[in-house]
């Protein structure tokens, strides 16, 4: 996924290897946990944006978050996204920061 490599990318750049490999092994906890319970998503970024079924889940303690949707047969994950493209009514005031 481009969003993921570009997250990784620009992290190795700006905080170095060993920061953008701990990055690399939230995102793949975050995926596990999506997979092993998709439902457990939080769905406020789909009333929000019209898209019911869309949910997101955070990455770890990062400023990042998976947006996707649980299909019957598979969980489509559709983007990651900075907490600085969202929508300010979807963030908790402590995302804000």
């Amino acid at each position: 996924m481009d969003d993921m490599v570009r997250q990784v990318a620009y992290r190795r750049r700006a905080a170095g290897a060993a920061s953008a490999a701990r990055l690399v092994d939230e995102m793949a906890a975050c995926l596990r946990s999506i997979s092993e319970a998709p439902g457990a998503g939080s769905r406020r970024i789909g009333q929000l944006l019209g898209v019911a079924d869309l949910q997101w889940k955070r990455v770890g303690a990062t400023r990042l978050w998976f947006w996707y949707v649980d299909e019957p047969d598979f969980v489509d994950l559709i983007r990651l996204v900075s907490t600085d493209q969202l929508p300010r009514q979807a963030m908790l005031p402590s995302d804000w920061h």
